[in-house]
């Protein structure tokens, strides 16, 4: 009666077991253009929730100058030459500035879109007017 197992099963069972990891490791790459686009978004929101309650109206009327609650969106946001950011503010972005205030609400009244492109990838970032909500599209 066998009461283990040899050296020679457990070693085949181990080499099966990394072959099977290897082959099913392949299968989950990490997809860059997503976490990128959420990066641009969660910079988004961080810049709306900078700007509630500030409020930039002096007394006297004017405004202050001040970038809180303002955010420049750059064509080189990412620091990746390989992306190509598309917007409906006016064709390819070189420099968009979103700015909200202390209510939260953008500086624009209809929906707004930044396209990101990556090679063959391609994700659309959404601003709502109003809200300032900042999702991607699906």
């Amino acid at each position: 009666m066998k009461k283990g197992f040899t050296l020679l099963e457990l070693i085949f069972v181990i080499v099966l077991l990394g072959v099977l990891a290897s082959v099913g490791g392949s299968f989950f790459k990490p997809n860059y253009i997503i976490d990128d686009a959420n990066f641009i978004i969660s910079k988004i929101k961080e810049t709306q929730f900078e700007a509630i309650g500030f409020d930039k109206q002096t007394f006297d009327g004017g405004e202050i100058s001040s970038s809180v609650g303002c955010i420049t969106l750059l064509k080189n946001v990412l620091k990746d030459d390989n992306y190509n950011i598309k917007s409906d503010f006016g064709g390819v972005l070189s420099a968009e500035i979103v700015c909200f205030d202390a209510k939260g609400s953008p500086n624009f009244d209809t929906k707004k879109s930044l396209i990101l492109t990556h090679s063959t990838d391609s994700k659309t970032i959404i601003i709502e007017p109003k809200s300032g909500y900042c999702y991607l599209e699906h």
